[in-house]
């Protein structure tokens, strides 16, 4: 998507960049600027599932959440809105597939978009991942970079594929070959609706701050502050005012009373009704059909997976559990 010159300047508005200090051509400097400017100002946030609102990989529809309403998102949004962004200022910019790590399993195919972009060199960056590297990482295998976030690695492991290593522990595995947005649609959809993702589980709402991390988890907010965490029970009352003084999102009463719900604290039906999936022989999944003021969630089918087993259905990855904190 090419983003209009309003557009552009709206976006480096909602990061915090003055278009002044972005460098023409592009440069490196810049790509950092641009990257920690956007890891801070734009949650990583799984709010509009437990809403019922669906998630459609539509790039203005992406756009118009995060620019004009002031939202965030999950990796298909945050990484493909940043790649429009970075391509308006003349980047070039590799949509990519990953898969995360949970232990020594590997999530679904297209369980993961992240981005490679080309300045003096190629470089892997990452907006939509919760806790990982905080400036661009050199598209290099096999050479250690100290990061904020700790000591990265990327290391080549046949087929085309790479993982990216955290202090000796492999976050997710990704290939360079070029991808289309379109490409991800299995895996929002899967993400969104089955009991195996980690976005289904409880809202989150994580982003960077200059000394650490501040994580909300249903209703806890976890802060990192230079190394030292902390945790905060959230009372319903008080969950609009952390969500707007913490993370800048302005969410509408309704919403706020189905996140509640969401998270154990608020009334819940204790009708449960089983949804039919895929084919023959292919299980069925429970859902708890959560009501307040008559809006129920919306009967989504849960996608069956074309790629194998599903031996993550209790992981913890970064953007579903503790390790956001």
């Amino acid at each position: 998507m090419q983003l209009s010159p309003a557009d552009r300047s709206a976006y480096l508005e909602r990061i915090g960049i003055d278009a002044v200090a972005i460098d023409v051509p592009p440069s490196l400097e810049s790509l950092r600027a641009l990257h920690v400017a956007h890891l801070e100002r734009v949650p990583f946030e799984n709010l509009d599932i437990h809403v019922g609102r669906a998630i459609e990989l539509d790039e203005h529809r992406i756009l118009d959440k995060i620019v004009h309403r002031r939202r965030g998102g999950f990796c298909y949004e945050l990484n493909s809105a940043f790649a429009a962004l970075l391509t308006s200022l003349g980047y070039e910019v590799t949509l990519a597939e990953a898969r995360v790590f949970d232990g020594d399993d590997l999530g679904i195919a297209f369980d993961h978009l992240c981005l490679l972009v080309d300045v003096d060199r190629r470089y892997l960056v990452d907006v939509g991942f919760g806790d990982s590297f905080v400036a661009p990482l050199v598209f290099e295998p096999d050479v250690e970079q100290q990061d904020r976030a700790g000591r990265f690695t990327i290391e080549a492991v046949g087929d085309g594929w790479f993982d990216l290593i955290r202090n000796g522990r492999p976050q997710y595995r990704f290939s360079p070959t070029p991808r289309a947005l379109d490409d991800f649609a299995p895996g929002c959809h899967h993400h969104q609706t089955a009991q195996a993702s980690g976005f289904t589980r409880r809202p989150l709402a994580s982003r960077l701050t200059p000394t650490g991390r501040l994580t909300l988890t249903g209703m806890s907010l976890h802060e990192k502050t230079d190394g030292i965490r902390t945790e905060t029970p959230v009372a319903p009352d008080d969950l609009g005012r952390v969500l707007a003084e913490r993370f800048g999102l302005g969410l509408a009463d309704d919403d706020l009373g189905l996140l509640v719900d969401a998270s154990g604290r608020g009334q819940r039906c204790s009708t449960r009704r089983s949804v039919a999936v895929g084919s023959a022989g292919w299980s069925s999944e429970s859902r708890s059909s959560r009501c307040r003021s008559g809006r129920m969630p919306p009967p989504w089918p849960v996608l069956p997976p074309p790629w194998g087993s599903m031996t993550q259905r209790n992981r913890r990855c970064s953007y579903g559990g503790a390790s956001t904190r």
